[in-house]
């Protein structure tokens, strides 16, 4: 009996082991250089070094946000505070996303790392542990949720759910890690004088991981049109629709973006979007999130 209670044990010790978030062994430290260039004399440029947070992930792969990196950039690693670096390559940037992911080929670096599950629903009130290395320390803060939202992304005009967090950890922005008890919540973008934080969430980062960038594949999602409150009921009833019944937002320009004739016209009326009806000013409810 107790021979089957040691290998019941020592086989689902792994598996604990990698569903649980260690931020030493998780989060790694990212030096980047990069040239920059003075706009007003384009054919001086010089160097430019900057830190941000990282985080280990399933394949041998680091997440982190494509906010500050370039293809061109060298990045460096540090784990666990140590002082040695490991030099990092680009695998992949999403500027529409605002993630970036980096490979290391050195095999010695991928012994102590732990990957980080993703949390597959995002919490819409309570606290959250906010983690970064800064000067070979983990540094930890506690963080209130706000609410959420649809934003636009930071580095496109790309709308997607964002979440909104308060804390008292101070020049934010640089991927620090959003923790709710075990799994990824979700990166930092931005931070804010008010001690609020904006959060890339997980569930954003990994339908952009299954997308893959823009340029490789389907790319993300645009909305190709203009759009306004369907405000006037004399507008829906000149359309035939029972203002008192039906709802909907008004189309102002269509084909923005791809040029080719779409099956939208100036004028029209959506009612829905993917089944989920559309109010008047654009909202909808949200089978998780409630009204977005």
């Amino acid at each position: 009996m107790r021979l089957i209670i040691y290998f019941l044990v020592a086989l689902c010790c792994p598996l604990l082991l990698q569903a649980s978030f260690s931020p030493q062994q998780s989060i790694v430290e990212i030096e980047i250089t990069k040239k920059v260039y003075n706009y007003l004399q384009p054919w001086t440029a010089s160097s430019q070094t900057g830190i941000k947070n990282g985080l280990v992930i399933e394949e041998h792969k680091i997440l982190t946000t494509a906010d500050g990196l370039t293809q061109s950039s060298i990045c460096r690693i540090r784990k666990g505070g140590e002082s040695r670096q490991y030099s990092a390559e680009v695998l992949s940037i999403d500027y529409q996303a605002n993630i970036a992911l980096l490979g290391i080929n050195d095999e010695s670096f991928w012994v102590s790392v732990r990957p980080t599950e993703f949390a597959q629903t995002l919490p819409e009130s309570g606290t959250l542990q906010i983690y970064r290395w800064r000067s070979g320390r983990i540094e930890e803060r506690t963080a209130e949720i706000v609410r959420l939202y649809v934003g636009t992304g930071k580095l496109s005009d790309l709308s997607h759910l964002t979440l909104l967090a308060s804390s008292e950890i101070n020049s934010a922005g640089w991927a620090e890690v959003a923790i709710k008890g075990n799994k990824l919540i979700g990166l930092t973008t931005s931070g804010s004088k008010n001690k609020q934080l904006t959060i890339l969430p997980a569930s954003v980062i990994t339908q952009a991981l299954e997308r893959g960038p823009c340029g490789q594949g389907s790319g993300h999602g645009f909305f190709d049109f203009y759009w306004m409150p369907a405000n006037n009921p004399h507008l829906l009833t000149s359309k035939g629709f029972d203002p008192k019944k039906e709802q909907g937002v008004v189309v102002t320009k269509a084909s923005v973006i791809n040029k080719d004739t779409g099956p939208l016209r100036h004028g029209d009326l959506i009612l829905k979007i993917d089944g989920f009806p559309i109010e008047k000013v654009g909202k909808y409810m949200d089978p998780d999130y409630g009204r977005l």
